[in-house]
């Protein structure tokens, strides 16, 4: 997802990237609550029958479940931060709070999109001999949203 939030007149602004995320961390666990409900079900009135030894693979695959998605939720958390002033063009990046940043000065600073057959283009932040990816969780139409809005910005800063 890219977020904008920029005032041409004064130059300054930021550029938010997110991933989609299709479903919350609170309604992940209610489908973990819900399928480990019924994977239990199912598991104990097979034990009744007995088939015990089904009890824990039934734990081991709620449990693999519940790892997957905590993983693919943890990267669903990620978020870049493009931050435009006069003078420099700040790249922050984390998951809860900022674990990096990166300071480019802006008069030296461009950005640079590579296309790729079939896929989405890359986009990437250049300074001097410096080249840092952005956005490389998007998908196609986000990333298409982004390099149109850096245009835009770009074009406002050159004027």
């Amino acid at each position: 997802m890219v977020e904008v939030n920029y005032d041409f007149g004064r130059d300054e602004g930021h550029v938010v990237l997110s991933a989609n995320c299709s479903a919350s961390w609170l309604s992940i666990q209610r489908l973990l609550l819900f399928l480990g409900l019924l994977c239990f079900t199912i598991a104990i009135s097979f034990s009744w029958f007995g088939f015990w030894p089904i009890l824990p693979f039934a734990g081991f695959e709620i449990g693999a479940l519940a790892v997957a998605f905590y993983v693919v939720s943890r990267r669903q958390q990620y978020v870049e931060i493009l931050e435009f002033t006069p003078s420099e063009v700040l790249l922050s990046s984390g998951r809860h709070h900022r674990q990096t940043q990166l300071s480019f000065s802006r008069a030296w600073s461009y950005f640079q999109v590579e296309k790729a057959p079939r896929q989405a283009s890359d986009v990437f932040l250049c300074c001097h001999q410096e080249k840092v990816a952005l956005g490389v969780f998007l998908n196609k139409v986000d990333k298409a949203k982004l390099v149109s809005t850096l245009k835009e910005i770009t074009v406002s800063f050159q004027q």
